[in-house]
């Protein structure tokens, strides 16, 4: 193992890009301090998709399937962010 290589042999570089390539191509989510977009583009072959994230100390579930969303929001805080659904 190193320089960020699992013992499987996976860079963990190459985890993130993933990840990040999912949430961004795939779930077409993108976020920053004020506003949560989504605009997914599942492939074909995929029924769902669903991860968590936490924004603004507010924990979020998110579900995408081909004919709809849910997001779930698990804080006490009043600190909320806007949603754009595109």
């Amino acid at each position: 193992i190193q320089d960020g290589t699992t013992g499987e042999g996976i860079h963990t570089g190459v985890m993130g890009g993933v990840i990040l390539m999912t949430l961004k191509c795939y779930a077409g989510v993108d976020f920053d301090s004020e506003l949560v977009s989504i605009n997914p583009c599942l492939p074909r072959k995929w029924q769902k998709i669903s991860f968590n994230f936490i924004l603004k100390q507010r924990r979020y579930y998110l579900q995408i399937k081909r004919d709809k969303i849910k997001i779930l929001i698990n804080s006490k805080k009043e600190n909320y962010v806007k949603v754009l659904l595109i």
